[in-house]
């Protein structure tokens, strides 16, 4: 898929995602009966906040990562995105529209959209990770040392699917480490 197809992808998943964070605040908060009034309401902050969100995941370059290798990072970026996106939304229907949105419809749509969001973004990494299982032809290895570098050597042997060979544990000296894992691999002595 070319870049640009896969971004306007995103993009038009993100609009969706931020469509339905919004409309299950309201549907959470009216007990699945919206009362007609608030139903437009709903209808015209979602509308607002697929913009906003949109310009707001492009301001904070959610579109220019590569989530395969989503960290920390990632998700304090999503933070702040989504944060940046309600907070904007709320003041502006605040502002502009009556019935006055429901204070409790602002939070449960921030938590509704970090949720769905952050999840659409980590869902890649969660099926990357657990997608590439010790083959049969890979030899056993045990990796000496579980610090920093074995982490990433252990990494490297277990998301290559050419690798020869598959770590299933580490030798370690250090206490706090035996009888412990590292990425699904037991450290021992």
């Amino acid at each position: 898929m070319k870049l640009v197809s896969r971004k306007t992808v995103l993009v038009l998943l993100d609009m969706t995602l931020i469509w339905v964070s919004v409309f299950l605040s309201y549907f959470l908060k009216f007990d699945g009966h919206i009362p007609i009034d608030y139903l437009y309401q709903c209808f015209k902050y979602a509308a607002l906040s697929m913009l906003i969100g949109s310009a707001s995941l492009i301001y904070f370059k959610l579109y220019r990562r590569i989530w395969q290798y989503a960290s920390i990072g990632e998700m304090v970026s999503i933070i702040k995105a989504v944060t940046v996106t309600c907070t904007i939304s709320y003041i502006l229907m605040l502002l502009v529209y009556e019935p006055r949105i429901p204070f409790s419809i602002y939070f449960r749509v921030l938590e509704n959209m970090f949720i769905i969001i952050g999840a659409s973004r980590f869902v890649w990494r969660i099926f990357r990770d657990n997608y590439h299982r010790k083959k049969n032809d890979q030899l056993q290895t045990l990796i000496i040392g579980a610090g920093d570098c074995g982490h990433l050597i252990a990494k490297e042997l277990k998301f290559n699917p050419t690798s020869p060979i598959y770590p299933v544990g580490f030798i370690d000296d250090h206490p706090a480490k035996l009888n412990h894992q590292i990425m699904g691999t037991s450290c021992i002595r």
